[in-house]
C-alpha cells in the first residue's frame, strides 16, 4: 500500500518460521522490488530502504487487506529511494 510519497508499506503474516527476510533486513536495509504486468509487458523497479515495523496496531490495520483471515505480525515499510518504469 501506499503510505505517502516516498513510502509503500506491506503487513508481514506468519511463515516457515525460517524469518530469512526478516533476518536479511538485519544486516542490510537495502530492497530492490520488481512490480511486473506481463499482459501489458510493463514493470516496475523500486529502490528503497525497508524498516521493520513491530508493535504498532494502527498501521498494521492500515496495511491489513479486509477480508483476509491471517492475522499480521509485524509492519515493513519501504522508503522508496528510486523507480524506473519500462
Amino acid at each position: 500500500r501506499v503510505i505517502d510519497a516516498q513510502t509503500l508499506g506491506f503487513a508481514d503474516y506468519r511463515g516457515n518460521k525460517q524469518y530469512i527476510s526478516l533476518g536479511n533486513l538485519v544486516e542490510n536495509i537495502n530492497v530492490h522490488l520488481f512490480l511486473i504486468d506481463y499482459e501489458e509487458q510493463s514493470r516496475v523497479k523500486i529502490w528503497g530502504e525497508a524498516l521493520v515495523v513491530e508493535d504498532d496496531p494502527a498501521m498494521l490495520s492500515a496495511l491489513h487487506p479486509a477480508g483476509y483471515a491471517a492475522k499480521p505480525e509485524r509492519a515493513v515499510l519501504i522508503r522508496v529511494l528510486a523507480w524506473d518504469a519500462n
